[in-house]
């Protein structure tokens, strides 16, 4: 999306993402408030969780870095 800055009288842009004017994510429309997570963060979550008990039952650190 692109607009004119009223200060600077530059165009500017922005990611429809960030307005109102994109489409609803379908995830969101679908879900209607029922889930949190989305399927696929969910695998990620499970895989990080079963990585963190390995790493533990073998007595090592875990770093996480973000």
């Amino acid at each position: 999306m692109f607009f004119a800055d009223p200060y600077t009288h530059q165009v500017r842009s922005l990611p429809l993402a960030w307005t109102n004017l994109a489409l609803p994510d379908p995830f969101v429309v679908v879900a209607s408030g029922k889930a949190v997570l989305r399927f696929s963060d969910v695998q990620q979550l499970t895989q990080f969780l079963k990585e963190k008990q390995t790493h533990r039952k073998a007595g090592s650190l875990i770093w996480l870095s973000m």
